[in-house]
């Protein structure tokens, strides 16, 4: 997945407190209540967000609160998340919601308009393969 600047320093603040050899195999290995949270801004509903929130460990060895805007790093294609800068995936998925993993991804779900006769698809989306 290649990001470009903007978005590699929302990923980096994100993931700042923790250390580049824990980054291997994404942010899951160090990081624990991992949640996602639908934001409405003050302009009302239809400008809604998910974010991504998680308690990482720094690399001095201390937790600290973490989160990440998805619309930073996702695309809804025709019914298909993928990795893509600034995608606003939100203004066309809804009901998202983290499901459960094996412990070594963290999985995010939700219906995705296809473009095509309002029919929405169920996607689902690998969040830890999302790395600096």
């Amino acid at each position: 997945m290649k990001l470009t600047t903007n978005t590699i320093t929302a990923i980096i603040a994100f993931f700042a407190t923790t250390s580049v050899a824990k980054m291997e195999g994404g942010f899951i290995k160090d990081c624990k209540n991992i949640h996602l949270e639908k934001m409405v801004s003050e302009q009302g509903p239809t400008f809604a967000y998910y974010k991504v929130r998680a308690l990482c460990t720094g690399m001095d060895e201390k937790p600290y609160e973490n989160e990440l805007n998805l619309n930073l790093c996702l695309v809804n294609g025709r019914g298909n998340l993928s990795w893509r800068e600034r995608g606003k995936f939100d203004k066309t998925c809804k009901e998202c919601q983290l499901v459960s993993g094996d412990k070594k991804k963290v999985e995010m779900k939700c219906r995705c308009a296809n473009g095509v006769f309002d029919v929405w698809k169920d996607n689902l989306i690998d969040l830890s393969e999302l790395e600096p």
